[in-house]
C-alpha cells in the first residue's frame, strides 16, 4: 500500500481494513484508505484503487469495479507464467511469507510460550523450536 500512497485514493475491503487497524496499532504509518462495499456506487468507486483479499478472485465482486484491471502481489508471480494463469493484468512479486530468521526472531521477540505451526514445513519447524527450549506443536 505505501508503494501506492500518492497514485490515487485507495479504498479497502473490510477484511483488509481490520488488519490494517491491527498493524496500525503497532504504530506503523500506513497510507490513508476508504472502506469499499460492494454496493458502493460505481461514481464512487471510479479513480479509486481498490484492494480486496484473493478469496475474492473470480467472483462478481470483482466485476462491480468500474474499468478495474487485476493485479496480484505475491511470491507466486516471480513463476513464470503465473499472471496468466491467475488471469491478473498485473504482478508483483512481493511475498508474505517469513524465512527461517524472521520466524525464529518474531517468536522470540514476543515471548510465547506456545506456538503453534500451522503452514509450511511444520513438522521441522516444531521440531527445531522444542529443541531450541520453545513449546511448539504442529
Amino acid at each position: 500500500m505505501k508503494g501506492l500512497e500518492g497514485v490515487a485514493p485507495l479504498l479497502v475491503h473490510s477484511s483488509i481494513d481490520r488488519l490494517n487497524k491491527a498493524i496500525e496499532s503497532t504504530g506503523l504509518q500506513l497510507p490513508e484508505t476508504g472502506l469499499w462495499y460492494a454496493d458502493m456506487p460505481k461514481a464512487e468507486v471510479q479513480g479509486n484503487i481498490v484492494i480486496l483479499p484473493p478469496s475474492l478472485l473470480g467472483t462478481n465482486v470483482i466485476k462491480k469495479i468500474p474499468n478495474g484491471a487485476i493485479a496480484i502481489c505475491s511470491g507466486w508471480m516471480q513463476v513464470r507464467g503465473s499472471r496468466r494463469w491467475q488471469s491478473a493484468d498485473a504482478g508483483f512479486a512481493v511475498s508474505d511469507h517469513a524465512d527461517w530468521q524472521g520466524l525464529l526472531s518474531t517468536i522470540k521477540a514476543t515471548g510465547a510460550e506456545q506456538v503453534f505451526v500451522t503452514h509450511g514445513y511444520t513438522a521441522t519447524f516444531s521440531k527445531y523450536l522444542n529443541e531450541i527450549g520453545i513449546s511448539a506443536r504442529k
